[in-house]
């Protein structure tokens, strides 16, 4: 019986490395704002219910809920509106992960104008429970469907309380809430409450791309207190494999744990060795959560060296002379003053070195 080669297993291993990364690359962008954070920080992205159309009859009165979008009492004499889906950036959760709460605000006014959120009108609260209705049994339609619908007689029937079974998805991976990365102290661009935003999930969108001549990236983070000392210094990793050199420094790099009063930064510093595109991945990790990722795409136009994205003789130049004016101001300044105070010296003749510079004049002239 003889062994096998280990050669013969190289693709297979090559295979297993190419799914794996790619497997750690799938960011966190839910498909739209009908998403909930359950109290357990996993995601339910309910995207694929978008504006799906549940409807329940009770006597002469049927009400719509379109998912997300709105909530309506139908009759023969027309329909009334019970608000639209209050967009933000999660549902509001229950202290279970199987419950989730919609809220729809602005509804009609008329004879609820003293009802209400804030007397805006009519209202409708929907309790999303994951599964069947309970103890009624399964849904007909696979979907989910409305359980119950109840109008609130304190509020003289201005707030609809609407139980709603959903065959809801799979938990998502843990998010970081109040977690972000932008360009600038305060900026969310890369990512925002723990989602990696549009643009900075994939290699797909070539306008978010960095030039070749910008050399450098600076990346600001900033997370709530309570989160922040769970932090953990950020790696990469490069796809091609080869052809662009990478460098992470800064506070970030260094694992500053990064506050919302002062964020760390992390300076990327990239140097194109070849000619390609490149998506350079970066992986924060967080204690107790699943890592956040997001990608910054490197277009590679010609070939760098380090003199060219270096810092060059000017740049020195110019530092050096900034330097040389703010001494001599100052050294200037502390003469005048203690010729005026001390030597009692006023005018021209409290100038420091006005009587060397008064001297060269009498020689040139002679």
């Amino acid at each position: 019986m003889t062994c096998c080669n280990f050669q013969s297993w190289m693709p297979v291993f090559a295979v297993l490395v190419l799914v794996s990364r790619s497997a750690a690359r799938a960011a966190l962008v839910p498909l739209s704002n009908c998403y909930s954070v359950a109290p357990d920080t996993h995601v339910y992205d309910l995207s694929n219910f978008y504006g799906k159309e549940f409807q329940f009859v009770q006597d002469t009165t049927t009400y719509v809920l379109r998912f997300c979008k709105d909530f309506q009492e139908r009759t023969n004499a027309g329909y009334v509106s019970f608000g639209s889906y209050e967009s933000g950036p999660t549902l509001s959760s229950t202290p279970t992960t199987s419950n989730f709460i919609q809220e729809y605000r602005h509804g009609d006014l008329k004879e609820c104008e003293n009802y209400g959120t804030e007397f805006n009108g009519r209202d409708a609260k929907v309790i999303v429970t994951c599964g069947n209705c309970p103890g009624m049994g399964r849904c007909q339609e696979s979907a989910g469907c409305i359980c119950s619908v109840t109008l609130e007689a304190s509020a003289k029937s201005c707030v609809a309380s609407v139980v709603l079974a959903l065959s809801c998805p799979e938990p998502g991976p843990s998010v970081v809430e109040g977690f972000a990365v932008g360009f600038s102290p305060r900026g969310k661009e890369v990512v925002s409450n723990g989602f990696t935003q549009w643009g900075y999930e994939n290699d797909e969108h070539i306008d978010y791309s960095f030039e070749t001549s910008q050399s450098q990236v600076f990346l600001y983070f900033t997370a709530p207190t309570e989160v922040s000392k769970s932090i953990g210094k950020p790696s990469f990793f490069v796809d091609p494999s080869k052809g662009l050199d990478v460098k992470l420094s800064g506070t970030a790099a260094a694992g500053t744990p990064p506050t919302i009063m002062t964020p760390s930064i992390l300076q990327v510093d990239w140097l194109c060795e070849s000619t390609d595109t490149y998506l350079v991945t970066i992986v924060v990790p967080v204690q107790g959560y699943d890592p956040i990722e997001f990608s910054l795409l490197k277009q590679c136009e010609w070939k760098q060296t380090k003199q060219e994205v270096g810092s060059s003789g000017w740049a020195t130049f110019g530092w050096l002379s900034c330097i040389f004016i703010i001494m001599t101001t100052i050294c200037c300044s502390a003469g005048f003053l203690y010729r005026t105070r001390v030597e009692k010296k006023h005018g021209l003749e409290a100038l420091p070195g006005i009587g060397i510079l008064s001297s060269c004049l009498d020689m040139v002239i002679r």
